[in-house]
């Protein structure tokens, strides 16, 4: 019986993604949108870029990497979760958004940035990316 319900729950988790997978696209594509403006502004002179707002921990690294960064991992979900949902996809472009997240949010507490950008980062982004990588793992169950 413990088998029959494993598989329930596996049915379960595999239909999260398909469920609400117009609702992620178009919050990826929004998250698309802001990497592409925030790459215009890197190359543009990126004058919202500062180790007052981000921290020097993502100063130190230039401002078209995390754009880049935010445009990968965002374009990877988006095409993703197009049907036939793309699981592998999901997943690298989920930890690589959660990662990008991760390190702002570490950057703006830790090293000097702003405190409400990484508590911004950690509390609106990083908790919807990190159960968007665990839905998309082979199997998941939870």
């Amino acid at each position: 019986m413990s088998g029959l319900r494993a598989a329930a729950a596996r049915a379960r988790s595999a239909d999260l993604i398909e469920r609400y997978g117009p609702l992620l696209i178009a919050f990826n594509l929004a998250m698309l949108l802001i990497g592409s403006l925030f790459m215009a502004d890197a190359l543009t002179g990126s004058r919202g870029f500062n180790p007052d707002t981000w921290g020097q921990f993502a100063y130190s690294y230039p401002a078209r990497m995390w754009a880049g960064i935010m445009i990968c991992g965002s374009l990877m979900c988006v095409i993703g979760l197009v049907r036939p949902v793309q699981r592998w996809m999901v997943l690298v472009g989920a930890v690589v958004q959660f990662t990008q997240f991760a390190a702002i949010a570490y950057s703006a507490i830790f090293t000097g940035g702003e405190f409400v950008v990484g508590i911004y980062a950690s509390i609106m982004f990083m908790p919807l990316y990190f159960w968007l990588w665990v839905k998309a793992l082979p199997g998941s169950a939870w």
